[in-house]
């Protein structure tokens, strides 16, 4: 039995969390790089202090969260059918 749970690791299990590193350390890059960008040109305009634009920071999380999902769905999914 703990074989055949070591073979399902190693054949099924392992291939997809790779995927997932590689789709989560992508969009955290993209997630880093467009914060970054969003609150310097905040601060450069003066709107830092501007708590209504909290509401676009979400949208920006909530966009690149929803797009890693589809991807890693897609890229998994014909994996241990």
């Amino acid at each position: 039995m703990i074989a055949k749970v070591k073979k399902f690791y190693y054949i099924c299990l392992n291939p997809i969390v790779i995927i997932m590193q590689k789709i989560a350390l992508r969009y955290g890059l993209w997630m880093f790089a467009g914060f970054t960008a969003f609150f310097l040109l905040m601060h450069v305009f003066g709107l830092s202090q501007n708590y209504n634009l909290r509401i676009l920071n979400g949208v920006i999380h909530l966009s690149l969260i929803y797009l890693a999902i589809r991807v890693t769905a897609a890229n998994t999914r014909n994996f241990c059918q």
